[in-house]
């Protein structure tokens, strides 16, 4: 296992002024729980070019992460390697879909916490316990020409899960997994969505909103120039029934090509996966500008 040695290398090139760099090789490589610390003294590059795979013990596990990249300015991850979470052996005690979300979240392949001016590119992500991508509280984050794969029935995979954040890309990416291929939760901002394939999967969502209390507005949503293939939904806008006031303003989808979606739109205020909500109180979340531009169905 190279947790350590992992993390005792970023610290070194997170210490190091100017520009540095940290390698996976090529060759394979178990991990359990890594956690990488800024901030830095200079922009980092972490490339992985050999296969990384997860312990998957889940008592090696105490976040809700396999890898964290926290409180870093000029990160850049990348590579032509592969992250495999051996999600597999942990997904038949995945209950949050039934649970109505109640339960604490399996762990991430990569998540990015806090951090600014980041780039990931190239990556391969397979079989998460949880989410493929996570990007919280984070400023101008831009995600590129990935592949993140896993079965369609693999519980509470979403591809790329972005909440409180502003300025987030998502271009150029394949992405086939078991739920939502890329979700835009409470706190969002200026988030673009373009030229993404997505398929199997939950479709492309604004959303789930209004679950908790005091959540953050989501402002200025585009997704553009996308294909949603074999889906169970295409596009959707969720909010969870008797909301606390909130609201989800300036979004657009514009030239999405649909094949085969189960539901194509969906503007659901009702969104309750477990079935036992209370759809009695009274909703007090609102989403306005929402426009549909050029929907092509198949």
């Amino acid at each position: 296992v190279v947790c350590q040695n992992v993390i005792r290398t970023f610290r070194a090139a997170c210490d190091t002024p100017g520009k540095s760099r940290v390698v996976i090789p090529p060759g394979e490589f178990l991990a359990g729980s890594m956690v990488f610390v800024g901030p830095c003294k200079g922009p980092v590059l972490f490339q992985i070019i050999g296969n990384m795979k997860a312990v998957d013990d889940p008592s090696a596990y105490a976040e809700d992460f396999w890898m964290s990249f926290e409180d870093v300015d000029g990160l850049t991850v990348c590579g032509t390697g592969t992250i495999d979470g051996q999600g597999q052996n942990m997904w038949p005690y995945n209950n949050c879909g039934k649970s109505g979300g109640t339960c604490s979240p399996f762990p991430a392949n990569i998540k990015f916490n806090r951090v600014k001016n980041t780039i990931v590119r190239q990556l391969t992500s397979m079989n998460p316990m949880g989410f493929h991508i996570g990007i919280v509280l984070s400023d101008n984050v831009r995600a590129k020409n990935l592949h993140l794969i896993a079965p369609a029935d693999s519980p509470n995979t979403d591809g790329i899960h972005i909440s409180q954040s502003n300025l987030v890309k998502v271009t150029r990416s394949t992405i086939e997994t078991g739920d939502d291929c890329v979700a835009a939760i409470q706190g969002c901002t200026e988030v673009a969505i373009k030229k993404v394939t997505c398929g199997p999967g939950h479709g492309i969502s604004v959303g789930s909103l209004g679950k908790y209390p005091d959540e953050e507005d989501v402002i200025g949503i585009t997704v553009q120039n996308c294909t949603i293939n074999g889906t169970q939904n295409g596009i959707r806008v969720k909010t969870w029934p008797g909301s606390p006031a909130g609201s989800a303003t300036g979004i657009l989808f514009e030239n999405i090509a649909m094949i085969n979606v189960s539901n194509p739109v969906m503007i659901d205020q009702e969104y309750c996966p477990s079935r036992t909500c209370n759809i009695t109180k009274v909703k007090k979340s609102v989403t306005s500008t929402l426009r549909f531009l050029l929907l092509c169905l198949f």
